[in-house]
């Protein structure tokens, strides 16, 4: 059960598509001219209301095995690609799914899974798809979450390709200690149960009074609670942790794809809950995982994700870890101001990056990786026209992106109460602000498109 290092946004679901499937030969490095090595690339391809010169929508994957949902014409994307006349390609992530450029997950193997080669992978896909199709339209590169990054950096890194991108809560800031997640955790909850935030403070000031205690009873009694496993050691600061990082991670992914009513119910529970605030909380986590018991163990949390070097479908987590410890942070770290007090560093993250890649992989290394990925794309002020943003207020990876305007060829969209990337998938009863978010979005979009087919 590896826990340590949760992404909390993995793509969609295995969605139905009408999309075909293709593979693409894609250069293993696309920088040193002398290295001639393709690798098969999935991508997925609608052309059903394709008109000719119409604009060509790109859908970028990111973290997670592609299966052409984002593209569906039960997708925003797809829809919007279906209404404007234009085709439709979701490309899946090199290193992610079957797109493998050297077919293992050794660390040595892994050099060429970096930001600058994915934006590269898109850009020689979109020339080349374009050459074969005869494509004249504007191209429209799209994300989300991380890919949703990547899109932005792709309409300024190669404009001259995509003439403007739309990124669904993409980050923009790469970033160490990421505290501001978990804050927005608690005001996230508080917004929706003002109780729920103290009950979890309490819960959690109660767990680390007893795992600090002197008196065994106490830690045996957080073990008990929340039955973990035998070779859980709290006493072992990392193992303490490790529980610390899960309880906060979960109410994390509530808060994250928060939708009106979703939030409640993991309130409720703690709140309402016969014992003490604490006892109610592992009850929570024990119907969250209802496992045998809980492997709350750092030691073979780290070795799962050391070994984790083989390529199988959905075994993503080695590949994102292997990025953010070098060049994106985005720690989640209970060290600012959240319900889950002030217990977790960011040196326990980097720790764990040493321990899953070698000694080499250090602060020194990722702090570097951090300001070289701002340098090169701005962070939070970035350089880029064209380009629609989108961030649900509920989303705390909206603190490390821009939640204003960035110009006037760079508008911001804050959803209000809705969470990560909700303005791409379409829920039962979307709310108001959801149907007026993707609205501006086509109409910007559409408004770009004519801009492109009046200077044709």
């Amino acid at each position: 059960m590896p826990m340590i290092h949760p992404r909390l946004s993995l793509g969609p679901a295995k969605i139905e598509t009408d999309a075909s499937e293709f593979q693409f030969q894609q250069l293993v490095d696309h920088f040193r001219p002398l290295d001639t090595r393709t690798f098969s690339q999935r991508y997925f391809k609608r052309m059903d209301n394709y008109v000719s010169g119409g604009p060509v929508f790109l859908f970028l994957g990111g973290e997670w095995d592609a299966t052409g949902g984002f593209i569906s014409n039960t997708s925003f994307v797809g829809q919007m690609a279906d209404r404007l006349g234009g085709a439709v390609f979701e490309l899946e992530h090199r290193y992610y799914g079957i797109s493998q450029p050297i077919g293992d997950l050794e660390t040595e193997s892994l050099e060429y899974l970096s930001i600058d080669q994915a934006l590269a992978d898109a850009a020689n896909f979109a020339q080349q798809i374009s050459q074969e199709n005869g494509f004249t339209g504007p191209w429209i590169i799209c994300g989300t979450s991380y890919s949703g990054m990547l899109a932005g950096f792709a309409r300024q890194k190669y404009s001259h390709i995509f003439h403007a991108a739309y990124s669904s809560s993409g980050q923009q800031e790469a970033k160490v200690d990421f505290f501001e997640y978990h804050e927005m955790t608690g005001i996230g909850l508080g917004k929706i149960d003002p109780l729920c935030p103290g009950y979890l403070s309490a819960a959690m000031d109660e767990m680390v009074a007893r795992i600090t205690s002197d008196n065994p009873d106490d830690v045996q009694f957080v073990a008990d609670s929340f039955n973990l496993c035998q070779e859980s050691d709290l006493r072992n600061p990392n193992d303490a942790m490790y529980l610390y990082a899960l309880v906060a991670n979960l109410f994390g992914s509530v808060v994250q794809f928060a939708f009106p009513g979703s939030i409640s119910t993991e309130c409720q529970l703690l709140i309402d809950g016969p014992g003490t605030p604490l006892v109610n909380l592992a009850e929570v986590i024990k119907q969250t995982y209802p496992v045998a018991c809980l492997p709350v163990h750092y030691d073979d949390n780290m070795e799962f994700y050391r070994n984790s070097t083989e390529v199988a479908p959905g075994n993503n987590y080695r590949q994102y870890i292997y990025q953010t410890c070098l060049e994106m942070g985005w720690f989640f770290t209970l060290s600012g101001n959240s319900p889950f007090g002030n217990v977790v560093p960011a040196e326990y993250f980097i720790r764990s990056c040493a321990d899953v890649f070698g000694e080499s992989f250090n602060q020194e290394l990722l702090e570097a990786g951090v300001a070289r990925t701002n340098l090169e794309f701005g962070g939070k002020a970035p350089e880029v026209t064209r380009a629609i943003f989108t961030h649900g207020t509920f989303d705390g990876w909206s603190k490390v992106a821009a939640e204003t305007d960035i110009n006037p060829e760079a508008p911001v969209i804050m959803i209000q109460d809705v969470g990560h990337a909700a303005d791409l998938i379409f829920f039962d009863s979307d709310p108001p602000q959801l149907i007026e978010a993707r609205q501006r979005v086509e109409a910007q979009i559409t408004t770009w498109i004519n801009q492109f087919n009046q200077k044709a």
